[in-house]
């Protein structure tokens, strides 16, 4: 088991224990989700901002976390389906099984993806992610766990939001629109293969690519057809 591993499920373990300390006479032990219905209505209302293990954020003030927590706490349906708590277990793409521990340790993963995004990027890396939500059906829901499943890294994900969201960045010639149609086919527009690493694509390359066509519903046909390898 990885470091990141132990770091996942030490965090899970700790946050039933505290749900427990913290809703015992709530719980109904019989049910075997009620447990993390529990845990999730306190992470996601705030009730353990002040207790929540993560890395992202353990350099900060206290008052920094509590800004980065409203921010991301404002924006749910970018984690949880529909942006509901109750609905926490519909929120992992693909996922259609009863393993709740799985499906919690996803779920607070990509809450702290955008804990860390937000971080480094504030506000302006919520209203990008809010304007893909609004420009791409795809992204309506759970546009965190959508963006990471496209792409091959999250690292490098996390550049490449963090650059789009810039106002003088080097995705600035691009709208949000297009943005999001270049997060929903990355592969060999944004980055692309070099021996045994990905790289980014520059965006001078990306911009060359697209003046060859005139309209740009023609460019994003195009950008998804090299995605796809067609």
């Amino acid at each position: 088991m990885g470091e990141k591993e132990k770091f996942w499920l030490d965090r899970l373990e700790f946050l039933k224990q505290s749900t427990i300390n913290n809703n015992c006479c709530e719980i109904d032990f019989n049910n075997p989700k009620h447990l993390y219905d529990c845990l999730m209505k306190n992470v996601f209302s705030g009730e353990f901002d002040s207790i929540f293990p993560t890395e992202s954020l353990k350099d900060l003030s206290y008052q920094q976390k509590e800004e980065i927590f409203k921010m991301v706490r404002e924006s749910l349906s970018m984690i949880l389906f529909m942006g509901e708590i109750d609905l926490w277990a519909d929120s992992v793409e693909g996922v259609f099984i009863d393993d709740y521990e799985f499906l919690c340790i996803r779920i607070l993963d990509n809450f702290e993806f955008l804990l860390d995004l937000v971080k480094n990027g504030g506000k302006d890396v919520i209203n990008l992610l809010s304007s893909f939500q609004k420009d791409d059906s795809s992204f309506e829901n759970i546009v965190v766990e959508r963006l990471r499943n496209t792409f091959d890294e999250d690292e490098l994900l996390k550049s490449i939001l963090l650059e789009m969201s810039k106002q003088d960045g080097e995705y600035s010639k691009f709208s949000d629109k297009q943005k999001a149609m270049l997060c929903k086919f990355p592969k060999n527009i944004l980055y692309k293969e070099n021996g045994n690493h990905l790289e980014l694509v520059s965006s001078s390359e990306l911009l060359s690519l697209s003046s060859l066509y005139p309209k740009i519903e023609d460019f994003l046909l195009h950008v998804m057809r090299i995605s796809l390898n067609y």
